[in-house]
């Protein structure tokens, strides 16, 4: 098997370079996009074995994004990074599926997975 295929989005240009330096040497970035609706459309056309993405973008955020994606059938992950220390943005993850949450990485990390 190779290595996983990952797709980023997040608005902010700085967080998008940041976390595109994260992943390697272990993981292959595929693509990266700087809204919501562009991290839909990519990550079905691409179909990475993971998107991550950040919670509040423009055009669709990244929970529109992650539900749009489990409306289409699709089996990519979702990693949601936010800078947001309000908790209440979590209540729809949590209501939406199965979450982990890690600190392994310097900002808030939040994974839904199928």
């Amino acid at each position: 098997m190779g290595r996983p295929r990952i797709l980023l989005a997040d608005d902010n240009p700085e967080m998008l370079q940041r976390v595109a330096n994260f992943p390697a040497p272990d993981f292959d970035v595929v693509g990266s996009v700087a809204d919501g609706q562009e991290a839909l459309d990519s990550a079905l056309r691409l179909i990475p074995d993971i998107l991550v993405t950040d919670i509040s973008m423009p055009v669709l955020n990244g929970i529109q994004v992650a539900s749009g994606l489990k409306r289409s059938s699709s089996t990519v992950r979702v990693i949601f990074l936010t800078s947001t220390k309000i908790m209440t943005t979590w209540k729809l993850p949590f209501r939406s599926g199965r979450l982990a949450m890690s600190s392994s990485l310097a900002l808030p990390v939040i994974c839904l997975w199928q």
